[in-house]
């Protein structure tokens, strides 16, 4: 019952007429070898500089997402279950929603 009723509250978020920030964006990088593209992304993550870091061949994809427009770092996502991005798209509607009510 308590599922159903989560599914039909996402379900009525999404088809609505609200609107919410997906804090994430699309980023390539292109250039020369060793000219520093990894160390940006890694230090869009929050990750330090590695000076001996392998050069990337080909590509290399990964998603991330910040948690807020205040929140400056990304976060790097690895499959988690708990970071659907549509689950939080719908929750930032649905809160939205809740504080516009209150004003």
């Amino acid at each position: 019952e308590n599922k159903e009723k989560k599914q039909q509250i996402f379900a009525d978020v999404m088809n609505g007429d609200h609107q919410a920030s997906w804090n994430r964006l699309r980023l390539m990088l292109v250039g020369k070898g060793r000219v520093g593209k990894t160390a940006t992304v890694r230090s869009l993550l929050g990750q330090r500089f590695n000076p001996n870091c392998e050069s990337t061949i080909g590509a290399s994809v990964l998603e991330a997402r910040s948690s807020s427009r205040k929140h400056t770092g990304w976060i790097q996502m690895d499959g988690d279950p708990e970071m659907d991005f549509s689950s939080q798209f719908a929750y930032r509607i649905l809160i939205k929603g809740k504080s516009k009510e209150k004003d």
